[in-house]
């Protein structure tokens, strides 16, 4: 049997501010953990280069979500209908090769599917501010470190690692 493709990837403890699902993936929990061997099982079957593919597209931040949909699909497709055929070929269907193609009923007739993920459009200002969270996040202590938005006007122009700096040099003093 092959090793996880998780294997070696450090699991956070706690869930960030803005948890993502590759974040909630990897997690130290045991929903998460079942949910890594749920994974594993689905490619376990799977050609080590595509195997490796996988697990660089599931452990990075923005090809994690379509990613794992793709699997989820393929292990639908697979249950329902039996073997799957990844990224057909030859087929006319344009310029691009299709995820995953299924034979189906008496006849056998082909199906293509495609996997598309729509991922979460966030402002420029929304995304500065997140960023800004996240830095204040790595300070820890006895309290919950929130920017009052409003009367901060023009926060979001300053660079992250300053603000982190600067709230670290005003705590210690």
């Amino acid at each position: 049997m092959p090793p996880s493709i998780f294997q070696g990837v450090q699991r956070p403890q706690r869930l960030p501010r803005y948890a993502t699902l590759r974040d909630h993936l990897l997690l130290d929990y045991p929903a998460a953990a079942r949910l890594r061997r749920i994974v594993d099982a689905w490619v376990r079957a799977d050609p080590p280069a595509l195997r490796s593919k996988i697990r660089t597209d599931l452990l990075g931040e923005s090809n994690c979500p379509g990613t794992f949909s793709e699997l989820v699909l393929r292990e639908v497709l697979k249950r329902k209908f039996g073997p799957v055929q990844q990224e057909p070929k030859g087929l006319p269907v344009g310029g691009k090769t299709p995820d995953f193609a299924v034979r189906v009923g008496r006849l056998g007739k082909q199906v293509v599917f495609e996997s598309t993920t729509i991922v979460e459009k966030v402002n420029p200002l929304i995304h500065r501010r997140r960023d800004v969270m996240r830095r204040l996040d790595r300070i820890s202590g006895p309290w919950h470190l929130i920017p009052h938005w409003v009367p901060s006007s023009g926060l979001e122009s300053v660079r992250p690692s300053l603000i982190e700096a600067a709230v670290r040099k005003a705590i210690a003093g």
